[in-house]
């Protein structure tokens, strides 16, 4: 932590921001700031002070995560995108929530809040197979230069969470490499069409590429598997696990 970090936080302080705006104005975490605020004050702060503090800036900073994820909701379902890929990437997501939000976060304060909520391929691997690691047929697809890996899951927000004020659902793909792919839609569900839309876009992001999917077999992932052998895209392969 050099000085002039250290001097920044204690300005920023200085000027009325709370610990989860300096967080995100320097992108560092909330622990972070809070030790080198409590060194740099001098204050002698007890210890149950200090774990008090601690776990409201933690608190703090998960709301801070759940307005970012209502502002990405906002941009991703905005005018639903008509005429362009109904999907996002991470730097096209990064792009677009610093031309139309007030947060505007950098990339890395956007990369550790999808982090957080979990947006990562060995979470999404964790809650799509059970386990967090690949089976040897699997895994040698992302050795692969023609055929690119994605782990699909959603999320559903019911308009009564801090993130968002209307009902939204939220997919993603993942690969190993923690490349994303997001689509989200303003319905209290996944639809076997918002997931086709979705499928859809990945071909249409990777016009050269092999696309094998990992999704858990329930509700529209399973749905839409009849529908997927009719299509005879031959680009597109369709995995799903019986894990929960």
């Amino acid at each position: 932590m050099t000085e002039k970090l250290c001097s920044t936080i204690l300005a920023l302080r200085s000027e009325g921001y709370s610990t989860p705006d300096i967080c995100q104005q320097l992108g560092l975490d909330s622990d972070t700031v809070i030790q080198i605020l409590l060194q740099r004050q001098g204050a002698e702060i007890p210890a149950p002070v200090q774990r008090f503090l601690a776990q409201t800036a933690e608190r703090q900073a998960r709301g801070g995560g759940d307005r970012l994820m209502g502002e990405i909701i906002r941009v991703l379902t905005l005018g639903e995108r008509p005429g362009k890929l109904p999907i996002l990437t991470f730097p096209a997501l990064a792009d677009a929530l610093k031309g139309n939000t007030v947060l505007s976060p950098s990339r890395d304060t956007l990369r550790r809040q999808l982090v957080r909520q979990g947006l990562t391929f060995t979470s999404y691997l964790e809650k799509v197979l059970g386990s967090s690691s690949l089976s040897k047929s699997l895994a040698g697809i992302t050795t692969s230069s023609r055929t690119l890996l994605y782990v699909v899951s959603h999320r559903v927000f019911r308009g009564d969470d801090a993130s968002t004020r209307t009902a939204a659902t939220l997919i993603a793909g993942i690969t190993p490499f923690n490349r994303i792919a997001l689509l989200a839609k303003h319905q209290s569900r996944l639809s076997p069409g918002m997931l086709w839309e979705f499928l859809e876009g990945l071909l249409a992001l990777h016009p050269n590429r092999q696309v094998v999917i990992i999704a858990k077999s329930e509700g529209a992932y399973r749905s839409i598997w009849s529908r997927l052998r009719a299509s005879q895209s031959g680009r597109l392969h369709y995995f799903l696990s019986k894990n929960g």
